[in-house]
């Protein structure tokens, strides 16, 4: 491989599909419901979407502020931080999650307008 296909490779942010293991959906979709239900949807997608050339970085902030998230969040378990950190290690994972998120979203957004 060349040296400009390596750099094309190493700094790419699109093209590859992250498929999470079931304990990590599991984590996406706990995080997903406490960005819904704390109403932040707009501003945690426009922070993963500008975070996505870092999410490896952001992946390895998670994993060191992981014993303090546990406690901060309480949605989350720090097994499942720990899920969602390694999961976002892997490129194409911010679509699956503002994916699910929005989803969520949209499941919530129905479950109100239904009841009204």
């Amino acid at each position: 491989m060349s040296l400009g296909a390596k750099l094309r490779h190493a700094f790419s942010v699109d093209g590859e599909k992250a498929e999470p293991t079931p304990e990590q959906a599991m984590a996406v979709d706990t995080f997903a419901r406490w960005v819904t239900r704390k109403g932040m949807t707009a501003p945690i997608l426009l922070m993963l979407e500008s975070s996505k050339p870092l999410n490896w970085t952001v992946a390895q902030g998670l994993h060191f502020a992981d014993p303090v998230l546990g406690a901060v969040f309480r949605a989350m378990t720090a097994e499942q931080v720990r899920h969602l950190a390694t999961f976002l290690e892997h490129r194409g994972s911010i679509d699956f999650i503002t994916a699910r998120i929005e989803a969520i979203d949209a499941e919530q957004r129905a479950e109100t307008e239904n009841e009204a």
